[in-house]
């Protein structure tokens, strides 16, 4: 900033760098493709379910897969959704109604994709019913919603599912109207935060509180007592449920993570760093509050459609903050617990999120893209597969007839990768041909 003579020489030199590169320029026209106003939404749990129904509303036809036999996911486990404490069941059952009667969604139960071809705006769409033949899709968007389940502490404090249980079991416990013992022991992050599964899954101490204040609610006289490393209630009405739950009688003690408690019959014993001594609680049920984690399927749906997975196998999302529902394949999005743990409410936003996402693309007459795209020069091309390698976005298929490689321009974004790596100079990228580059630099 401070060298403006140099600074003025450097302008002029990239002013002539510029001109010398123009010199070689060809007219280029935007590339244009048309759009399938058509959507897969991939999982019926909360978040595909919102997305499905929003899409619906907005007038795009919808095809829905789940491959369970029925829709709702893990919100048919829950017995009420904290903090307001609605009954799961009839949320459910609205939004499965909203979702799926509507005339212009086509719903699969007990079916998964089995193939997936096409770019955005023109997806073929293979799926597999459960019963019948394959079905043949064409869609313009496709929306995985395939969610989380939640982890089984197998070996974990004497975990049997009897006396010792998840907070998933105690949901079904109190679905089923079933008379949950006085005195209760949950202990918190069991599967989680350790080097297996170092992430915190968010909403396993709502869970708890939420279960616990529904418990004191049906006896006052139960002992509770919440055994935890940090208490994550984000949100101002999920703080207030925790002091609620203080207020009822709800106890709540931290452990030591170097001396996790110990599960014995009818007692659990830990020992609190704050007092420095060694506690025994008599109990009649241990509740272990467990992380959602991805689902098994979930690294076979991602090389399917060729979307990537962070290191805990949930689907990766392009970017945190600036695009946190689309993956960097266009014309691909993500919600719910797939992407990671969410509550109801975060997921059913989540799904609205997507449907706005997809709107952007499919109310368009057609889909236009930069002509700076990469090409391959068919007659120099010998289908070494280098280029096929370095596309980050998988725009180059190899055509087997031919023997070369193909760039399909929907999908390539113009990084240049392949006419970098290319040894014959067959990939060339529009704007920046080898030509072009050295007019610049002989200019300089």
């Amino acid at each position: 900033m401070e060298e403006r003579d140099k600074g003025t020489l450097k302008a002029k030199d990239l002013v002539r760098m510029g001109v010398a590169k123009a010199r070689s320029l060809e007219p280029q026209q935007d590339i244009e493709s048309p759009l399938t106003p058509r959507v897969l939404v991939i999982g019926g749990g909360v978040a595909g379910l919102s997305a499905g129904e929003a899409m619906a509303d907005m007038g795009l036809d919808v095809v829905m897969v789940e491959r369970e036999p029925e829709f709702g996911g893990l919100l048919r486990r829950l017995h009420r959704i904290g903090p307001e404490g609605e009954m799961a069941a009839g949320r459910l059952s609205d939004l499965v109604e909203r979702a799926t009667t509507k005339s212009n969604v086509t719903v699969y139960l007990g079916s998964q994709v089995e193939a997936v071809r096409g770019y955005i705006g023109n997806y073929e769409i293979t799926i597999r019913p459960a019963e019948g033949e394959q079905v043949q899709e064409e869609v313009g968007c496709i929306v995985v919603a395939t969610g989380a389940v939640p982890f089984r502490p197998d070996g974990l404090y004497h975990y049997d599912g009897k006396g010792v249980i998840t907070q998933m079991e105690l949901e079904e416990q109190l679905v089923s109207g079933r008379a949950i013992p006085k005195r209760v022991v949950m202990i918190q992050c069991v599967g989680a935060r350790s080097p297996e599964r170092e992430y915190c899954s968010r909403i396993c101490c709502m869970i708890a509180v939420k279960n616990a204040l529904f418990i004191k609610e049906q006896n006052p006289d139960a002992q509770i007592e919440i055994l935890y490393r940090d208490m994550q209630m984000y949100g101002t009405e999920k703080e207030r449920m925790l002091s609620d739950a203080r207020g009822s009688g709800v106890r709540f003690d931290v452990y030591d993570t170097d001396q996790p408690p110990e599960v014995e019959d009818g007692l659990v014993r830990f020992y609190q760093p704050l007092m420095g001594e060694t506690r025994e609680l008599p109990c009649d049920l241990v509740v272990l509050s467990t992380p959602l984690v991805a689902r098994q399927d979930a690294v076979s749906l991602s090389r399917l459609m060729r979307i990537p997975v962070d290191q805990n196998q949930f689907f990766l999302e392009a970017h945190a903050k600036l695009r946190p529902l689309d993956f960097a394949t266009d014309g691909v999005f993500v919600c719910g617990s797939a992407r990671y743990p969410a509550t109801v409410v975060e997921a059913q936003s989540q799904g609205l999120g997507v449907a706005s996402r997809v709107a952007t693309i499919l109310f368009k007459d057609k889909l236009i893209t930069s002509a700076l795209v990469a090409e391959i020069n068919p007659e120099t091309c010998v289908g070494c597969l280098g280029c096929l390698d370095m596309c980050p976005y998988g725009a180059i298929d190899y055509i087997p007839e031919k023997g070369i490689c193909q760039v399909n321009m929907i999908l390539c974004k113009g990084c240049g990768c392949c006419a970098a790596t290319c040894p014959s100079e067959s990939a060339l990228l529009r704007g920046f041909k080898p030509q072009q580059l050295l007019a610049q630099i002989r200019a300089v």
